[in-house]
């Protein structure tokens, strides 16, 4: 008899397990509109500069109308179409200074005349700028993005204006939204952290064809923009690749490469994404394809899978992990930016995740070549499990482990249940 009650306390300890483990999360956003785009509302901030045309960002599922170049006045053009669709933009926010847009050539210009910016000028034009945007989006206005962009935190006198520009949006701006600035992707942790005082919002460019030679980079990318935000209470956006046409024979890896890119800067907690860019140009065949899987993304956030929700409002667990069992078990970044700068990491990153819909993990893999790994953490109950994202299931296990298969640059989407439901 001893026996049987020993195996009895066993299957009630580990159903108490399971019942922890699947246990739902508050719903943090409960209280939050299902058609506004956060921190307004659930949907996941996800856009491109230089969209085609707002009607078609609503048919893909974007959430955002991303920033225009060409100015104030396209800006405003650019707003008032937006509205159409009822989507917030993210202005790209320019100011004039002695009659004229101010730019990184007028700084420049200035500083070489070691002449000082007239603060009081720069600041009333600012004002108008902050009412006329307004005026123009019907107050319907996620983020400003300052412009010019990239202003370099080792010039004082752009770092002047930067900090002028931002002070007096804020300022300006009766419901306070956020301020940021676009910086490239080369900037490590050490120049990140330069602007955090004076953005609200930290974010820069992930172009791994543009200048990267491994796509590792973004591992080394993502650690550095999200401890500056992190050591700042700052959230943090990625702006990611769109404009580099591939060889031939790599157009098929399109998709692959939007997913890893997008999924890698969620799991490290990214909390919107921006594409550079929508526009189409010369030499760029491959837009179409890059567009439409972006848009595959944002459904997956914003469409019926929600899973930019569970990004948003779930709450972070360390209950799962991966062993990799066949295949690469670290991805090697050597920084092409600085002599004897080797980074290594594991190849599989996650995020193991608790949400008011359930238990989920999202997890990529850095590796140009397949894997094979063995997920563990699981509950030793009957358990089934899901793609997160189309629904369909994977498969069942009772043993607490799940096998998995990582294409090149693979993304997995995973969500649980207890297999009996």
């Amino acid at each position: 008899m001893k026996g049987w009650t020993f195996i009895a306390a066993l299957a009630c300890a580990l159903s108490a397990c399971a019942v922890d483990f699947f246990a739902p999360a508050p719903d943090a956003g409960a209280n939050y509109a299902a058609d506004k785009v956060y921190p307004s509302g659930r949907l996941f901030p996800i856009a491109g500069y230089s969209s085609p045309s707002a009607k078609l960002l609503r048919t893909m599922g974007f959430s955002v109308a991303g920033p225009v170049y060409g100015g104030h006045e396209a800006m405003k053009k650019w707003a008032a179409e937006a509205l159409t669709e009822n989507f917030p933009v993210i202005w790209q926010f320019e100011v004039d200074y002695e009659g004229k847009p101010i730019s990184m050539e007028t700084l420049e210009e200035l500083a070489k005349a070691k002449k000082q910016l007239d603060l009081e000028q720069l600041k009333a034009n600012a004002r108008n700028r902050v009412a006329e945007a307004i005026a123009a989006s019907n107050d319907n206005i996620l983020l400003w993005a300052i412009h010019p962009e990239e202003l370099r935190h080792w010039r004082p006198l752009e770092m002047t204006f930067l900090a002028t520009v931002a002070d007096e949006i804020r300022s300006a701006d009766p419901k306070k939204r956020p301020v940021w600035m676009y910086q490239p992707g080369h900037y490590g942790y050490e120049s990140m952290a330069k602007y955090t005082s004076i953005l609200d919002v930290i974010g820069q460019g992930f172009y791994p064809h543009a200048g990267a030679s491994n796509r590792v980079w973004q591992r080394m990318w993502a650690e550095n923009l999200m401890r500056a935000a992190k050591e700042a209470n700052r959230p943090a956006i990625a702006v990611t690749e769109m404009y580099v046409q591939p060889k031939d024979e790599e157009l098929d890896m399109i998709p692959v490469w939007v997913h890893h890119d997008v999924w890698l800067s969620l799991i490290y907690g990214c909390e919107g994404i921006l594409v550079f860019s929508f526009a189409t140009r010369k030499n760029f065949d491959a837009h179409g394809n890059y567009f439409f899987a972006y848009a595959d993304v944002a459904q997956e956030l914003n469409g019926k899978p929600k899973l930019g929700e569970v990004l948003l409002f779930g709450v972070d667990e360390k209950d799962l992990s991966f062993t990799v069992t066949e295949g690469d078990k670290e991805a090697v970044y050597d920084n092409k930016y600085k002599k004897n700068d080797v980074h290594t990491y594991p190849t599989i990153v996650w995020r193991d995740m608790r949400h008011a819909t359930g238990r989920y993990c999202f997890a990529v893999a850095s590796s140009a070549t397949p894997i094979k790994a063995e997920l563990t953490g699981l509950p030793k109950v009957p358990v089934a499990v899901f793609d997160a994202a189309s629904g369909k299931q994977l498969g069942t296990t009772a043993d607490g482990t799940f096998p998995l298969e990582f294409g090149p640059w693979g993304v997995k989407l995973l969500r649980f249940a207890p297999a009996n439901k």
